[in-house]
């Protein structure tokens, strides 16, 4: 997350000059504010649960998680916090349920996006995407591939988290890494991080998380 805030910038170099770009993140992540990182996905894909395990959130500032009905209430919430010893403000968002209007979710997700996009001052950018697709259900919707390529297209730097990698196996997350990399031109190996996000224990074998720090970098 954090290393590619910095790397972020070089696609930019010849509109906007490398150095004072990379001065500006490096001031983003120092000053009090940080760097700023958006969740989004399909409802149920673990966003929330992800978002308080970066954050370490607990107790009544965790955001909630869990199984049965949407956790996240319809809009976009700033959850400050620190990572590898930064601070940074990552977005958790509603997510896009069956049934529920594309338009909304899209007018929603294109509203902020509008306001932190690369024209922006660079304190105010997103400065990374995550993009959580529930590694389970063993496939790429498209609506999915294309948030992705837009959100590309756009300039932003995304990162394709594949939750409850945990309850699938090593070839099907092979699959769906392949599936996106041709999927998503921009989209480089190192951006699709299968990941576990919490421990659970399912029909008597405990699974522990892993993946985490592959994402925080």
């Amino acid at each position: 997350m954090l290393e590619v805030a910095l790397d972020f910038v070089n696609q930019f170099q010849g509109d906007f000059g490398l150095d004072k770009i990379c001065d500006e993140i490096s001031a983003a992540i120092t000053k009090c504010d940080g760097c700023n990182f958006l969740i989004i996905g399909r409802t149920g894909v673990g966003k929330s649960a992800l978002l308080n395990v970066l954050l370490g959130l607990e107790g009544d500032s965790v955001a909630e998680s869990g199984v049965g009905k949407p956790q996240t209430g319809k809009g976009i919430f700033a959850y400050p916090g620190s990572v590898l010893g930064n601070q940074v403000t990552i977005f958790d968002s509603w997510g896009l349920e069956a049934g529920d209007s594309y338009d909304d979710w899209q007018k929603m997700i294109g509203s902020e996006i509008a306001r932190r996009g690369i024209k922006q001052s660079v304190s105010k950018w997103f400065h990374a995407v995550i993009y959580c697709i529930d590694a389970s259900s063993a496939r790429v919707q498209d609506v999915e591939e294309a948030v992705i390529n837009g959100l590309i297209r756009e300039g932003f730097h995304v990162v394709v988290a594949l939750t409850k990698a945990d309850l699938c196996d090593e070839s099907d997350v092979f699959k769906l890494r392949e599936a996106l990399l041709d999927g998503c031109k921009g989209l480089a190996l190192a951006d699709v991080v299968p990941l576990c996000s919490t421990t659970k224990k399912i029909c008597g074998h405990v699974h522990e998380p892993f993946g985490i720090d592959d994402l925080k970098k």
